[in-house]
């Protein structure tokens, strides 16, 4: 048995994806693959435009949060849907938003599979797309900070204790949604986010880079590290564009 996931590549080393977590974020540079597993990395046959491109990668990011269904994906498997299901699926999400932008990939996203997208038209296969890496680069990421995978987890204590008070919460703006319609649970909800650590995780990047927070210590990077500087600034404009 093998495992068959998707991503949907939002940013520079940025993917989001949807896993027995539920729907998060992932960077790509943390992304270890055996050796001996099918990866496939596919991009459109056809460019699509700046706008277009926005908005398939918000519809992704607006269902971080959300459950993952393990009968949907099996289901899926089988050949049957569940339309009203709001929970994801890997393939299902990658689906759904490229459908809700008028670029369908598959004939029924509520029945793609991972494998559906190898034998889509409108998708090629990227070659050279992946390198090797030695056990010592593994370690290395694996002693660094991952602040990715904290913000997943205090994602998922937000939303496991908020559904407590209202099973049908999928997403966080769901969560904030509910608090602006139950003012009777706004205090709940406010300690729920503040206890979890849900507003403190970017403070941890801050420590592990201050330099990318500070004027005067990213100038002083730029004597000592041009290239890096350069290519981090550059990437931050890049994706705000």
């Amino acid at each position: 048995m093998f495992r068959m996931q998707c991503y949907t590549f939002i940013q520079h080393c940025s993917a989001i994806d949807a896993t027995s977590d539920g729907v998060h974020s992932q960077n790509t540079q943390r992304l270890f693959f055996e050796l001996n597993w099918p990866v496939h990395v596919l991009r459109l046959t056809e460019e699509l435009d700046p706008k277009t491109a926005k908005r398939i990668c918000d519809y992704v990011r607006e269902r971080v949060g959300a459950e993952y269904s393990i009968q949907n994906a099996l289901m899926a498997g089988a050949k049957l849907s569940n339309k009203a299901s709001h929970k994801q699926f890997c393939s299902r999400l990658v689906a759904k938003a490229f459908l809700e932008l008028g670029r369908p990939l598959v004939a029924n996203p509520d029945t793609c599979t991972p494998a559906s997208f190898l034998k889509s038209n409108a998708l090629f296969e990227v070659t050279n797309a992946l390198r090797e890496v030695s056990n010592e680069e593994v370690k290395a990421w694996q002693n660094h900070p991952d602040t990715t995978q904290m913000m997943r987890n205090t994602t998922n204590t937000v939303l496991d204790a908020i559904r407590k008070l209202d099973p049908s919460i999928q997403r966080i703006d769901n969560a904030v949604g509910l608090a602006v319609l139950r003012p009777d649970l706004d205090d709940k909800i406010a300690n729920i986010f503040v206890e979890s650590g849900y507003f403190d995780v970017w403070k941890l990047e801050r420590e592990k880079s201050p330099w990318q927070y500070d004027l005067a210590k990213m100038s002083l990077m730029s004597v000592k590290h041009p290239t890096e500087n350069i290519d981090y600034c550059q990437n931050v404009i890049r994706d705000e564009n």
